[in-house]
């Protein structure tokens, strides 16, 4: 059993009673938590801090060098952030 992220699924009758924790009133409240983390991490950088590119970066490399699977990888973007 050790090891194996599947041992329990012997024990569930039925899967669609997980479905109520994805939406809805019931959805699971760490999800809109963790959104609003985000949300909030990225105001605060956006409005505190000043972007620009690194010396010999041009920004092109994000979208020549991404890798287009099932999620799509950007391709590097190196930035220095300067508080304003």
């Amino acid at each position: 059993m050790a090891g194996d992220p599947y041992f329990l699924t012997d024990l569930i009758v039925d899967c669609g009673v997980f479905y109520l924790f994805l939406e809805g009133t019931y959805s699971c409240p760490g999800k809109r938590l963790a959104l609003m983390t985000a949300k909030m991490v990225l105001v605060y950088t956006v409005y505190y801090y000043d972007f620009s590119f690194t010396l010999g970066e041009d920004g092109t490399a994000i979208s020549r060098d991404k890798c287009d699977k099932v999620i799509l990888y950007a391709g590097p973007l190196k930035c220095s952030f300067q508080k304003l």
